[in-house]
């Protein structure tokens, strides 16, 4: 292993293997990579995890570093998945693992001491306060929330080093809406969880404001090329580059420019000032610096694109336009509408380009025949240019990956198929190894049965998965069948059980996940709501609590104002995750809903009940006792997510979960520091594909994002012998004491 250099590390996302030639020779000093689904990024190629010792040697012996993304939460049912892959990682010689879920983190860290562990961006550490708990858990460097500025990376890195812990910071990339780790908006509306690599981009997608059209949501690319000094000075121990979707070519330009920018930052020199037209020169949204450059709104409409090619006219149905720009222009190059010229997500490439004189060419084009007219006048930035993939494709040469060969577990498939019966599928090896999933009752075929062809075709080689089907045996009455996407269903989930099992000469440690925590008695109804009235209200119909999140609140108050001290006892106030350590909370006896350590730290200091919010995404047993041994109970957010990453059970068994289950409500999608104007208490409501939503903002700076039309989740939370939580911020009055009282009523009969 290597240690990192003195200087800032230059970290470089590798999404498959063609990047990693491209990391090296852009100069990145190490990079970040996924194995399988497990890790932020699930959509990418990753690396197959029987190539992981050779990538490992490969980095290693080109003096580059490699941390390994695990970073998830993890629900019982990938558990042991996680662990083998966390144990296959450590023995393959990776330098650290990127972890989000707190149980996990735990657990890795008492059996594998030695495994250097980093806190992922999903934690949304955003204030110093967060800091000294991590570095309790273990945690030897935290990537920070990307909304920070120089102020409060300053502040973190300071934090950091006085507790051992360094800082790694984003300078590149796409960025998020809201707080990484706060965003439930994708799994609300589709089901594809960003906790769990899934992110659907919503905040990408076109909603409408009072009739409007736009995309209210959508966010620029950070570049930081232009603050790196700012950066360095701050005190970060690593620089990351976000990209694990892009190309060979992304990687390999960005990381080469902002090498050469540090290179002559230590050399004493200033950088090149053509760094950032390069990074234009692959893909990229308009780039902003976001709060480095005194405030999150620039991000969104205050930072002007510059200008490098006006169109004259054009016809798209013909495929030319004369240009106008300063630029060289050649076959190859791409452009796109400015930002801020145009709404249209439009582009073409240049084919074939005549000097016509004085700044002017007439240009052959590629692009869509069907859209708007190419309009006189419109502005236009460059930002592809084929020429960039020759000169990095010579530079990839000397650091060619070998060529790898990939070592596959030779498998049958046996499937137990009899009509009327439920089908068992088998993964069996040479080696002794075998895993069994049962699935659904087969039916009687009405044309062609189950036979192995059928089956083969399903289940496809197996080698995503380092696995090699040799054989499929169908032994049962010749009768029955299935449909291919339950078979298919059947093969994901004997190979997710597949990457859960040690191998034969495995000598490590197995990790049990202990029960979940206990609570005997009442089951008890949570009522979260934004007004201090609506909390009299909940109380009144029967709630045994109430958290109170107002978004007319000063929450830098050192004393509760009039309307907070009439409050009874049982309402426990709700800041934000996303929401420095307030003031307020510290003098409310009554108790506070954590979405942070350093509340629960606080709350802890001053002797108040505490309650781990969403944010620290309870997924597991492992976490839940990691927060009650921290003095703070804790709620599971998404039961339907439980159910379909084998968590419910496990709850249902522990007979009585010292918990919470969101049944009921408007829940937060999204919180983000973005400003649109609003007063505090003032909410828009945007509405976009299937759902609709409601942004308020809170005078503490922060817009929260629910969900308009309610979830209902009761009839899965009844199965889960735990408290229930109802999400009514926004909801009349009439609606919190009926749909109360009614829930109370329902509980007490169970």
């Amino acid at each position: 292993m290597f240690s990192p250099p003195p200087s800032p590390e230059l970290l470089a996302p590798v999404g498959s293997l063609d990047c990693l030639p491209a990391a090296v020779a852009g100069g990145a000093d190490a990079v970040y990579l996924g194995c399988g689904t497990l890790n932020a990024r699930a959509r990418a190629d990753n690396i197959p995890i029987e190539l992981l010792d050779d990538v490992v040697s490969y980095l290693h012996g080109h003096r580059r570093r490699c941390l390994l993304t695990l970073n998830t939460i993890i629900g019982p049912g990938r558990w042991d998945q996680a662990i083998a892959l966390a144990q296959r990682a450590h023995q393959a010689g990776v330098d650290a693992l990127i972890v989000q879920d707190l149980g996990l983190s735990a657990a890795l860290r008492a059996a594998l001491p030695d495994l250097r562990l980093h806190a992922s961006t999903q934690m949304t550490v955003h204030e110093p306060g967060q800091i000294p708990a991590l570095a309790r858990l273990g945690l030897r460097r935290v990537v920070l929330a990307r909304e920070l500025g120089p102020a409060e990376v300053t502040a973190c890195a300071s934090t950091a080093a006085a507790h051992g812990v360094e800082i790694e910071c984003f300078v590149h990339g796409a960025l998020c809406y809201g707080f990484s780790g706060q965003c439930l908006i994708s799994a609300a509306r589709d089901g594809r969880s960003a906790d769990h690599g899934r992110c659907a981009q919503n905040c990408r997608f076109a909603y409408h404001i009072d009739q409007q059209p736009g995309q209210p949501l959508a966010m620029r690319d950070l570049c930081l090329i232009d603050h790196l000094p700012a950066v360095i000075a701050a005190g970060v121990a690593a620089l990351k580059i976000e990209g694990r979707l892009k190309d060979p070519l992304y990687v390999y330009t960005v990381s080469r420019c902002y090498r050469e920018a540090l290179d002559a930052l230590a050399a004493g020199r200033r950088p090149d000032g053509d760094l950032r037209q390069r990074l234009r020169r692959v893909f990229s949204r308009p780039f902003t610096a976001g709060p480095w450059q005194g405030g999150s709104k620039a991000r969104l409409d205050q930072e002007a694109e510059p200008a490098e090619v006006r169109l004259i006219s054009g016809s798209r149905r013909e495929a030319w336009a004369i240009l106008e720009t300063d630029l060289d222009l050649h076959a190859g190059l791409g452009l796109r509408r400015c930002a801020d010229d145009s709404h249209h997500d439009d582009g073409f490439t240049i084919i074939a380009a005549q000097a016509l004189g004085t700044k002017r060419w007439r240009c052959r084009l590629r692009l869509r025949r069907q859209g708007p007219a190419l309009a006189a006048g419109s502005l236009w930035v460059v930002n592809s240019d084929q020429a960039l993939a020759g000169s990095a494709q010579a530079a990839m040469a000397p650091v060619a990956l070998p060529r790898l060969a990939p070592r596959r577990t030779p498998v049958e498939i046996r499937i137990e198929a009899v009509t009327g019966q439920p089908v068992r599928l088998q993964l069996w090896a040479a080696d002794g190894r075998q895993v069994t999933v049962d699935g659904p009752v087969a039916q009687k075929a009405k044309q062609r049965p189950l036979d192995p062809a059928t089956v083969a075709e399903a289940c496809g080689s197996l080698h995503g998965q380092g696995l090699d089907c040799r054989q499929v045996l169908v032994n049962g009455d010749g009768q029955a069948f299935l449909p291919q996407r339950t078979i298919k269903d059947l093969r994901r989930q004997a190979c997710d059980r597949w990457q859960s099992l040690p191998c034969p000469d495995d000598q490590s440690q197995r990790i049990a996940l202990p029960s979940w925590p206990t609570c005997p008695g009442r089951r008890p109804v949570h009522v979260a709501v934004d007004a201090p009235s609506a909390a009299a209200i909940a109380l009144a119909a029967g709630a045994d609590a109430v958290w109170l999140s107002d978004p007319l609140c000063d929450w830098s108050a050192t004393r509760p104002s009039p309307a907070y001290a009439a409050l009874p006892d049982q309402v426990l106030l709700r800041p934000p995750a996303a929401l420095a350590c307030p003031a307020l909370g510290a003098h409310w006896p009554a108790g506070i809903v954590a979405g942070q350590w350093a509340v629960i730290d606080q709350a802890r200091s001053q002797g108040q009940p505490v309650i781990a919010d969403a944010g620290f995404k309870v997924a597991n047993p492992m976490t839940a006792r990691l927060l009650l041994d921290h003095g703070a109970w804790t709620w599971l957010h998404d039961p339907a997510e439980a159910w379909a990453h084998g968590q419910a059970p496990l709850i249902t068994d522990s007979q009585g979960w010292a918990g919470l289950v969101l049944a009921w409500g408007h829940p937060v999608l999204m919180q983000s520091r973005h400003d649109h104007g609003l007063a505090p208490g003032q909410d828009l409501y945007l509405d976009g594909p299937h759902h609709g939503y409601r942004l308020v903002r809170h005078a503490c700076g922060l817009n929260l994002i629910h969900r308009r039309e309610p979830v209902d989740q009761r009839a899965a939370a009844t199965a889960l012998p735990c408290g229930w939580l109802l999400e009514m911020a926004g909801c009349s009055h009439p609606v919190i004491e009926h749909l109360v009282s009614e829930t109370r009523r329902q509980l007490d009969g169970d």
